[in-house]
């Protein structure tokens, strides 16, 4: 790997990080999602266009196709199932979600315009805090489909979830902390395991779908 490209990468990270605080501190004043629409896909094409290795690792297969549908299955029976166990051993946990949905829900849109929102949004996300760094050291071995994870693996995983979920301390909801820090945990496995960013885009868009859109848990 060139040092400039590796350096980019890591500007473009940085970047992602700084631009998601502070546009949850402009959905908690102005009530919009248009900040992480226009800065993620501003950021999102900036890292593909500049990056080959993001581009293949976009390149969808039956396989990563199939890991990210059953990805999202598991994470969208579990959030249900564990929603409806949680909310009768935590009293609170209740009016903490109400609260959370009431700031996600931020904007007068129909939900076809929510959803759209949300694909955008989910897809830039995935390629900016899910993207070749998370990877492994090669381009080669970080578009591998594997089941093994060595202590690296696993460090870079909870690295990158931290990264991801630190940005949402800015939106003052200590549950929407730990909902992207597990999100984001989960969707760094998907990344390794398939050894692409499409995989945990069908699973990180079709879990925001249906936990704002089809069906909200409240």
């Amino acid at each position: 790997m060139r040092p400039k490209t590796r350096t980019m990468r890591v500007v473009l990270l940085g970047a992602a990080i700084v631009v998601w605080i502070a546009c949850f501190r402009l959905l908690v004043r102005h009530g919009t999602w248009l900040p992480f629409v226009v800065a993620g896909s501003l950021l999102a094409a900036l890292s593909i266009l500049s990056d080959p290795s993001v581009r293949t690792l976009l390149r969808p297969t039956l396989a990563r196709a199939g890991i990210g549908i059953a990805g999202a299955v598991v994470m969208i029976g579990s959030t249900y199932g564990g929603f409806f166990v949680l909310r009768l051993l935590v009293p609170s946990l209740e009016a903490q979600t109400r609260s959370l949905y009431a700031l996600l829900h931020a904007g007068d849109v129909s939900d076809i315009e929510r959803a759209g929102l949300i694909v955008i949004v989910a897809s830039a996300e995935e390629v900016l805090f899910r993207g070749v760094l998370i990877g492994r050291e090669s381009t080669e071995q970080a578009q591998r489909f594997s089941l093994n994870l060595d202590g690296s693996g696993l460090a870079r995983i909870a690295l990158f979830g931290g990264l991801y979920a630190a940005p949402a301390a800015a939106s003052g909801s200590p549950l929407l902390v730990v909902v992207a820090l597990i999100c984001g945990l989960y969707w760094g496995w998907l990344r390794r395991l398939s050894g692409s960013i499409f995989a945990p885009i069908l699973a990180h868009a079709a879990w925001d779908l249906s936990i704002l859109v089809l069906r909200p848990l409240l």
